[in-house]
């Protein structure tokens, strides 16, 4: 937890555990002095603290959370789900059982099926080039990295191949079947 200084008081007022079981995202209100409080959100990895953010409002301690929870929905391969919420707790802006968690696979299938029919006229289609951040994300869920992308419809497979720095051509480095997305 953040520092806290002198006679402050602190409670857990949410609490975001992932599937995997290991990453957490814990929300502490704090009550300073002359009836003022803020929230303190800290991610944790097993039972550690790896960051730290102070939130002054209630709108910035959810704005942190959400964040943290797209970051890992996009990033990672676990989903969210809130275990604790007391009533104290900064406005929610989703539902109270609300999961935060990432679509379907089979959407992912489809959008990368739609995507090698419009580029290439065929579901069974092979397409390679390079896709920034924004559009990898809405293709297929996650960010590979910079580099090259080869989709292949025929066997329903994803590639990812970078150029190494100090090393001739490239490297793959990631190599995806669209049911495991």
């Amino acid at each position: 937890m953040a520092a806290i200084s002198g006679e402050a008081k602190a409670a857990l007022v949410e609490r975001w555990e992932s599937s995997c079981g290991t990453l957490a995202i814990e929300v502490q209100r704090v009550n300073g002095g002359r009836g003022r409080h803020y929230f303190t959100v800290d991610l944790l990895r097993g039972r550690r603290i790896y960051d730290s953010r102070i939130a002054r409002t209630e709108d910035d301690a959810r704005s942190r959370i959400d964040h943290a929870v797209r970051w890992a929905k996009v990033h990672g391969t676990s989903t969210y789900h809130r275990s604790f919420r007391a009533a104290s707790a900064p406005a929610s802006r989703a539902s109270a059982g609300a999961s935060y968690s990432s679509r379907p696979r089979k959407t992912w299938a489809v959008s990368l099926a739609l995507f090698l029919i419009e580029r290439t006229g065929s579901e069974d289609g092979r397409w390679s080039g390079k896709l920034d951040a924004e559009e990898q994300r809405a293709l297929f869920g996650r960010f590979l990295g910079r580099g090259e992308i080869c989709i292949d419809g025929e066997r329903k497979c994803l590639l990812h191949r970078a150029q190494m720095l100090f090393a001739p051509g490239s490297r793959v480095t990631a190599s995806l079947r669209w049911d495991a997305l």
